[in-house]
């Protein structure tokens, strides 16, 4: 599947509040929940109002993943920029699960952020039972770095490896 990273903007609010509530189940499967508010129009709305107005002032990068016919599957994203380092974010929805999606999103932004000079290095984290994110982390030139357990028996999936990709 051919893909493209386009960077977030309002235009996109309908199209991104419909990936975001048909993916919510599968998304809180593994990361916490956004909360209620997040899911409701209103709460959307000045949620991604918020987002773009910190990618127009301090650098972030809130990027959409489209398909061949522009689509959203994913986001990805690079916060927390500063003196050329950022971290790394993505989600892709679940029916394209499996596709190699992240792997060729990560690798486009990775492309993108070399030939713009616009970070030097990046770092990552995922839980430790998400061994598919971790792949694609691997695939794309991440380290591990350290892997922070936690002690909670009842949610293993709080437990994080970090990764770190520099250039």
């Amino acid at each position: 599947m051919k893909l493209c990273l386009k960077l977030l903007s309002m235009k996109d609010e309908k199209a991104l509040y419909q990936f975001e509530v048909i993916n919510r189940t599968y998304f809180e499967q593994h990361v916490p929940s956004r909360g209620e508010d997040y899911y409701s129009q209103s709460g959307f709305h000045e949620r991604l109002r918020a987002l773009v107005l910190e990618q127009e002032q301090t650098g972030s990068l809130y990027y959409l993943i489209k398909d061949e016919h522009h689509g959203i599957i994913g986001r990805i994203n690079v916060v927390d920029i500063h003196d050329g380092a950022g971290k790394l974010g993505y989600r892709i929805g679940e029916e394209h699960v499996g596709q190699k999606i992240a792997t060729q999103a990560v690798r486009l932004l990775l492309d993108k952020l070399v030939a713009r000079n616009q970070v030097k290095s990046l770092q990552a984290k995922t839980t430790v039972t998400n061994v598919a994110s971790q792949k694609v982390l691997e695939k794309n030139g991440f380290l591990v770095q350290k892997s922070i357990e936690n002690n909670s028996a009842a949610n293993p999936s709080l437990s994080f490896i970090h990764f770190k990709w520099s250039q």
